[in-house]
């Protein structure tokens, strides 16, 4: 059990730098470099702004639902022996996708999502099954390399 919480710890903090930087790149509507940096300040300034992002916006998201929704769906596909990768793919997303659909509902009421553009819902839906397919990738990579050694 140890194990599965480090494995998955290690594909949170995986995912959270790989999806907030995804995000950042998205959110801020293409990033330009102003005339007084070089190349390479404006890349660093990019990787230390997308680095905040994934420790202030993401990471904490993915370690309060992501990875005990994780253990929760291992732990039901293990009690029911399926543990099947893409039965447990799909739950991982799906469960994610519901996730979110109740914190936009919490936080932004059900009128504001009824009423949501189609661009936006396809771009949403992308960013919202993006972190956890990359979440159940990772986990299942360590998960493979652990039971080779």
């Amino acid at each position: 059990m140890f194990r599965d919480i480090k494995i998955k710890l290690i594909s949170g903090i995986l995912t959270s730098i790989n999806s907030g930087f995804l995000y950042y790149l998205i959110e801020s509507k293409g990033v330009t470099v102003s005339k007084e940096l070089n190349i390479l300040e404006g890349l660093l300034e990019v990787l230390v702004k997308s680095l905040l992002y994934s420790i202030i916006c993401v990471l904490p998201l993915v370690i309060l639902f992501g990875i005990p929704i994780s253990l929760l769906i291992d732990y039901v596909l293990q009690r029911i022996n399926q543990m099947n990768p893409p039965i447990s793919f799909l739950l991982h997303a799906i469960a994610y996708f519901i996730i979110v659909i109740i914190y936009w509902a919490i936080n932004f009421g059900v009128d504001k999502i009824i009423y949501i553009g189609e661009p936006e819902i396809a771009y949403n839906v992308f960013l919202f099954v993006y972190t956890p397919c990359v979440f159940w990738i990772i986990t299942y990579s360590i998960k493979k390399q652990y039971l080779r050694k």
